[in-house]
């Protein structure tokens, strides 16, 4: 799936992901199967049901294979929310500066070749998804909730490091 900083639900919303796990042997005799009279009858028929039943509908039904497909797709895509679990420590007594964080998270990006979110969406996700809250010290801008772990700066350091 392509790598996106969008994370919004308007861009998801817009992907339908059709998983095909099976595979078959090749048929070279298939074609002519499906082409006889009798065969292009029983799929007109089916066409015909199938149409009945969206009719009726009034919309098409996305069945569960693609609706958890589409949920693994924006789990891949989620940039902050995979950094935040693989470099932070969340929770009450956790701070830091906003922009170091930023850009460290930037660097995690850049290092897993995907594209960071805009430092205004970074910040909104944290506050919305993982409950982190704005304050200011000494008029420097913070967050509340979370921190770089020190496991987290080690392996960025190292990704960094890598070529």
């Amino acid at each position: 799936m392509p790598a996106t900083a969008d994370q919004t639900n308007a861009y998801f919303s817009r992907w339908r992901i059709v998983k095909f796990p099976n595979t078959f042997a090749e048929d070279g005799h298939l074609l002519g199967r499906l082409t006889t009279p009798e065969e292009l009858s029983g799929i007109l028929n089916l066409a015909v049901a199938g149409l009945r039943r969206l009719t009726e509908r009034g919309r098409f039904e996305t069945p569960p294979s693609v609706e958890e497909a589409a949920r693994e797709y924006r789990e891949q895509a989620d940039t902050v929310a995979a950094f935040v679990l693989e470099k932070c420590e969340t929770g009450t007594g956790r701070e830091t500066v906003r922009t170091s964080l930023y850009e460290s998270y930037s660097e995690f990006c850049r290092a897993m070749n995907k594209f960071p979110v805009s430092a205004g969406k970074f910040y909104e996700k944290l506050r919305t998804d993982h409950g982190c809250a704005d304050f200011k010290r000494d008029g420097v801008r913070m967050l509340k909730g979370v921190e770089l772990s020190t496991a987290g700066l080690n392996r960025l350091a190292r990704m960094v490091a890598e070529p």
